[in-house]
């Protein structure tokens, strides 16, 4: 399949220095707030799948904070598989003893039940 949205998306997105300060979840979306006050959305509605982001953050209603360790790791890399609808986000974090972690954070953009007819 082609996912040209998508692509340029990924190909435009611009993660140098984006250093994470929370990261919350609702039913509605994942959002990862950035120091430089910008938020990625994951976006997952019954109606479409998608990454947003924006530079005027909202927070998302009933929102819980989650996966603590991504705070102060920055972004570094996202990612499209070439086949499908699946988006890496890359982060590095260097801890208090000077060791490099990577984590990464793997969305699959697709509609709930899609397969049901």
């Amino acid at each position: 399949m082609n996912y040209n949205i998508l692509f340029a998306w990924t190909r435009d997105f611009p993660p140098e220095r984006k250093i994470v300060d929370s990261v919350s979840y609702s039913e509605k979306a994942l959002r990862i707030h950035f120091k430089d006050n910008t938020d990625l959305y994951l976006i997952i509605s019954n109606y479409d799948a998608y990454p947003f982001l924006s530079s005027n953050p909202v927070p998302i209603s009933e929102e819980t904070p989650i996966w603590n360790q991504l705070i102060h790791s920055t972004l570094i890399k996202v990612s499209l598989d070439d086949n499908d609808r699946i988006m890496r986000f890359e982060f590095a974090q260097t801890d208090i003893y000077l060791q490099e972690k990577t984590y990464i954070l793997i969305a699959e953009f697709i509609l709930p039940k899609q397969q049901v007819p």
